[in-house]
């Protein structure tokens, strides 16, 4: 499997609306598959702490020359060259959906100077194709992918999109109404009970084309 294929700007604009991905994704029972078989995986490789499994989805598109950058819990489109080098710091995949035979990076993360990078996809090789092709063999392929743990992750958080900004807020800070109808689009196998997830709940606010959505963290 390649790792180190160089970035697709054009897969972003590829990846499936939040509804879009929800329908195939239940047509496949796919909560079952992630449940079972990828925590199986993620467990049996011992890389709980290090990658959770992420819905790929996406709620707008993002101009050319930029992509989705996480840095204190915002995630907002930056501009970037080839060197994905910016701020004195590194720019770094965060997030990887399968396509034509090897993970493509669709969100990223900035990693300052002074913070060692993460682990490269190519150091938990044996994992990462086992995943992927569990997803392949699924049909998952272009729905589910895999998800860099930040270490920021916890059991109450809520992510609001804001025009085309992320941002995270302590779930003591959502009302109890948004969390009734939440959709789930990621799994953390490490806790008790054994996962948490990412529930994404979309709001009435924003226009038409780009309304805002909420996604929450609970366990």
């Amino acid at each position: 499997m390649n790792f180190s294929g160089p970035y697709d700007p054009t897969a972003f604009h590829g990846i499936s609306s939040l509804h879009d991905a929800v329908e195939h994704f239940r047509s496949k029972n796919g909560h079952s598959f992630v449940e079972t078989k990828l925590k199986s995986l993620i467990l049996q490789h011992g890389v709980s702490d290090l990658f959770g499994v992420a819905l790929v989805h996406r709620h707008f598109d993002l101009e050319e020359g930029t992509i989705l950058v996480e840095k204190d819990m915002v995630t907002a489109p930056w501009k970037c060259d080839n060197s994905f080098a910016k701020h004195g710091g590194r720019i770094v995949p965060i997030s990887w959906f399968f396509k034509e035979g090897r993970p493509y990076p669709y969100e990223f993360g900035f990693f300052p100077y002074s913070k060692t990078d993460p682990p490269k996809l190519e150091q938990h090789a044996s994992f990462v194709e086992a995943f992927f092709d569990a997803v392949n063999l699924h049909g998952l392929d272009n729905f589910v992918g895999l998800r860099r743990l930040s270490g920021h992750e916890s059991t109450g958080m809520l992510e609001c999109t804001e025009g085309r900004v992320n941002i995270m807020f302590p779930s003591n800070e959502i009302p109890a109404e948004l969390l009734q109808n939440g959709t789930d689009t990621m799994w953390f196998f490490d806790g008790q009970p054994p996962y948490r997830m990412y529930r994404c709940a979309c709001t009435n606010t924003g226009s038409s084309s780009n309304p805002n959505h909420n996604h929450i963290d609970q366990a």
